[in-house]
């Protein structure tokens, strides 16, 4: 929005945002186009992911994720009941205050001990002030293990539910890559388009398409004709034609439309372009021939230019085959440009060290109405994107402590072959509130301490230092 970026994720053990320390489980910050750093904010709390950021006209940013236990934006905290995985929604205004936060399960049904409702992606429509949000429903427990695709929609003042729908056409198990589950969504104002991972009848899991209507009736949907083992997809986005383009991955063979692959290693990635009747266009696919772990390939992000140029984003493995004339050369996330007709302009990959088949490893796209183009990615070890070289500097770990939340005393679980030679609590302020240098015991009195977050900072014999965050409750 005005040309300003905003990104939101996890943390361990905190993060530096230039000179800001964030103590936080999860983050949300806002750059200007320059990559000057505006604001950044903590959502802290216990067992919880973000998911998605969204943004309107106003520069109001909304972060959509889930949470079971306790969550505290600013001054707002919020607690799950019974423990129960809950949607949550958080809205900032341009200066980063939070304006509002909410959090629903699906209010119809019952309270459930096994139910969970986790969101993937959010959709922003100023027309009508709604929200729309999809993921995946489900419960997990013996004998009543189902997942399905969900769409919600909400106030966008306030965050209230005003509208939940799921879809399932066969029972998939939640916790199986797939299952049914919605990844990406997105709206033209009169109309929303979802996207990612349905189970057929006959038990085969392929990626799933849909338009709905604002008050989330089934305009028209669509999965491939055939596939042999899996395919999901990861996002969508519209041109400005209302032409929808969703990518992601498929393994062994898939027919989209009238376009057969059939994959050159594990798995492969696919675009494919659909008419805003649900006509299929034209889909490509491409894929490394590598064996194994190193030949997983998928498409996560899609966005677009002012000129109806496709960027193009996700993770490949080594030599990855995009047309005949491209190829990448490095394991690692990838970007691309496309034109509307789905050619190739440039591709270019980037070695990162960060081994994974799965969304983490992934690159993610964006463009800005004045033409800029955004990348982002996890990173192992380090990066080189022709820029100024940055390099992942924190690290946590090494010891366990439990219980957490805690009341009055905490212990610690480490390495036996260390000893503990100091120890400290910080809160979330950075403030020290307690420190000691002669640890006897693998505990600590925290009884002093008022209900809150906190961090605990060991030092090791090695001279090695972990840093774990816990829960202060008091009864």
């Amino acid at each position: 929005v005005n040309s300003n970026v905003y990104i939101t994720g996890k943390m361990t053990a905190g993060l530096w945002f230039e000179d800001i320390w964030l103590g936080g489980e999860l983050f949300v910050a806002k750059y200007d186009s320059t990559g000057g750093l505006l604001w950044a904010k903590p959502i802290d709390g216990s067992t919880m992911t973000v998911s998605s950021i969204a943004t309107d006209s106003e520069e109001n940013c909304y972060v959509v994720g889930w949470f079971s236990s306790l969550l505290i934006s600013d001054t707002i905290e919020i607690w799950s009941e019974n423990f129960l995985s809950r949607l949550f929604i958080i809205k900032y205004n341009k200066d980063g205050e939070t304006v509002w936060i909410n959090s629903f399960l699906n209010r119809n049904i019952s309270f459930k001990e096994n139910y969970r409702i986790k969101p993937a992606g959010i959709s922003i429509n100023e027309k009508y002030k709604h929200i729309y949000i999809t993921g995946m429903d489900y419960y997990d427990e013996d004998g009543n293990r189902d997942s399905k695709l969900f769409i919600a929609k909400c106030s966008l003042e306030g965050g209230d539910l005003l509208s939940f729908t799921t879809i399932a056409k066969s029972n998939a198990y939640p916790r199986s890559r797939y299952r049914n589950y919605g990844y990406g969504i997105v709206n033209d104002s009169s109309s929303v388009y979802i996207c990612g991972s349905m189970k057929k009848s006959e038990g085969k899991c392929n990626f799933y398409i849909a338009k709905l209507d604002t008050n989330l009736n089934i305009i028209w949907e669509k999965q491939p004709v055939e596939s042999e083992l899996a395919s999901i997809a990861y996002d969508i986005a519209l041109d400005d034609e209302n032409n929808a383009y969703i990518t992601g991955y498929y393994s062994d063979s898939i027919t989209i439309g009238m376009k057969s692959f059939t994959s050159l290693g594990e798995q492969d990635l696919f675009i494919a372009k659909y008419s805003g009747e649900g006509e299929f266009i034209w889909a490509k696919s491409a894929g490394s021939a590598i064996a194994g772990y190193k030949g997983y390939d998928f498409g996560y992000s899609l966005s677009f230019d002012n000129y109806n140029s496709i960027y193009l984003s996700g993770y490949v493995g080594e030599d990855a085959i995009f047309s005949p004339e491209t190829q990448t050369q490095y394991e690692g996330p990838f970007l691309a440009k496309l034109n509307k007709f789905g050619d190739y302009e440039f591709v270019n990959s980037y070695f990162t060290g960060y081994n994974s088949v799965y969304e983490w490893g992934a690159g993610r796209v964006a463009c800005s109405p004045d033409g800029s183009l955004y990348f982002t990615t996890n990173i192992q070890d380090s990066i080189s994107l022709g820029v100024p070289f940055y390099k992942q500097g924190l690290e946590s770990g090494g010891f366990e402590l439990y219980p957490n939340p805690a009341n009055e005393v905490v212990n610690f679980r480490y390495n036996p072959n260390q000893t503990i030679t100091s120890a400290r609590i910080i809160n979330l302020s950075g403030q020290t509130v307690y420190e000691s240098k002669d640890i006897k015991t693998n505990q600590l009195n925290i009884g002093f301490l008022k209900s809150g977050i906190y961090l605990v900072e060991l030092e090791f014999s090695d001279k090695s230092r972990a840093i774990q965050k816990f829960i202060v409750k008091k009864k």
